[in-house]
């Protein structure tokens, strides 16, 4: 396109815009669409409009929200090569984040934070954090969602730190707004440190408030709650109490988190922490009954450490429910072989045994290799048991003679005890 043509285009829009200028009421209509659309041609094409830029601006003010924001995408094109064009738009924005409409104050927020600056990071900055502190206290929750999503995503790109912001999510997380509360949980959970605490009136507050949200929040709220600090064992019985709901949920992520709350906050009184743990094997045995294999290794990993952690409550699980099933992956079943060595006892022993027997003969390598390794234990840990053990490992020898390298690493890793075995074998 020529020049000359050029500049007719832009006589003729100046016209057009003027007239609206002119008009006392806010304007629509195909006349302004048409308009607007050729300045989105030329500016997306590279022409220059700083002539026509002031009326621009000027129109932005009396159009629709919708035409709105298109003029206010053409003002960021040209303002890429030109600061002081982004300081008008800048200005503009900041007018409409007071709009008398929730709506559009909430879509100007959004436009201020995500065009990309042509100003000076440090600079720009100010702008945000005015904007955003504002629209954070708004009384439209619709509002005050954006400010909190719009101030995850633009935390780390302009580096805001949030400690200014920390009074204000604080109020937030009572916010009669579901998705308000969690946000600002979720900013104050990158915020509180581990060495930091929530007050007890906070706590308090999410406590009585987790009773009433959707799963997701729950989460959220769990995050922030660890960062309490329970005083007494009866302040945590009553906790526990409230809490006991959760355990229940079928939303797996609120069972876990309750879990890890719990866990954490029963580590301070080590009298209550095995009736704690002992609480937490019905939702882990619960999980580990749902068939989604990454949630049984999790929950068969978490029970491991609570029978590690006190041995004791190993007598209060029944062992048939940690036998190996065909549709369980190989690293599942050997979580369940290492559980199953963790809680035999006398009574239990030989029918553990067989089975164990019976994944070593027929089951994949790596299964027999753990196999093996808790048969060595159960020979360890139950002495009576030892004489079978030996003969079901020379058994597994003779069936699978691939493993007999393997075998011998075992036996040479026990070789004191395995030697008065063999001889007592070879003898019977």
């Amino acid at each position: 396109m020529t020049s000359p043509e050029i500049n007719r285009d832009l006589t003729e829009l100046s016209i057009q815009l003027n007239s609206v200028i002119n008009n006392d009421n806010s304007v629509k209509g195909p006349t302004l669409k048409r308009n607007i659309f050729r300045l989105l041609e030329l500016a997306t094409k590279g022409y220059d409009l700083s002539s026509l830029l002031k009326d621009i601006i000027m129109v932005a003010a009396k159009c629709e929200w919708v035409d709105r924001k298109l003029i206010y995408y053409i003002l960021s094109l040209q303002a890429t090569s030109n600061p002081e064009i982004f300081l008008l738009l800048i200005n503009s924005l900041r007018k409409d984040c007071t709009h008398t409409i929730g709506t559009i104050r909430a879509q100007s927020l959004k436009i201020l934070c995500t065009f990309p600056s042509t100003l000076d990071p440090d600079s720009y900055k100010s702008y945000l954090t005015d904007a955003l502190k504002t629209a954070l206290a708004d009384s439209n929750p619709y509002v005050r969602k954006t400010a909190v999503t719009l101030l995850q995503t633009i935390r780390r790109k302009y580096s805001i730190s949030l400690v200014e912001f920390n009074p204000i999510l604080g109020k937030l997380v009572a916010d009669p707004n579901q998705e308000v509360s969690a946000g600002a949980v979720a900013l104050l959970c990158g915020v509180v440190g581990i060495d930091s605490s929530l007050s007890s009136r906070d706590f308090f507050k999410l406590l009585k408030k987790i009773e009433h949200i959707d799963s997701w929040n729950r989460c959220q709220y769990l995050r922030l709650m660890n960062n309490f600090s329970i005083s007494t064992e009866n302040e945590f019985l009553k906790i526990m109490t409230r809490l006991e709901h959760n355990l229940h949920h079928s939303h797996q992520g609120v069972v876990f988190g309750t879990m890890e709350f719990l866990i954490n906050q029963a580590k301070r009184f080590p009298s209550i922490l095995p009736d704690t743990l002992n609480v937490l094997k019905k939702p882990l045995l619960n999980a580990l009954a749902l068939g989604d294999q990454e949630l049984m290794f999790l929950s068969l990993t978490h029970l491991r450490a609570i029978v590690t952690a006190y041995p004791t409550l190993a007598y209060t699980l029944r062992y048939r429910d940690f036998y190996c099933r065909d549709q369980d992956s190989s690293f599942l079943k050997q979580e369940k072989i290492n559980m199953l060595a963790d809680i035999v006892a006398e009574e239990s022993a030989l029918e553990i045994l067989e089975e164990l027997y019976l994944y070593a003969v027929n089951a994949s390598t790596t299964v027999a290799h753990s196999s093996i390794l808790a048969i060595s234990q159960i020979s360890v840990k139950i002495p009576k048991m030892s004489t079978l053990c030996l003969r079901k490992i020379h058994e597994i020898c003779t069936l699978r003679k691939e493993l007999i390298p393997f075998i011998f690493t075992v036996i040479s890793s026990q070789i004191h005890w395995l030697m008065a075995l063999w001889k007592q074998y070879t003898v019977y």
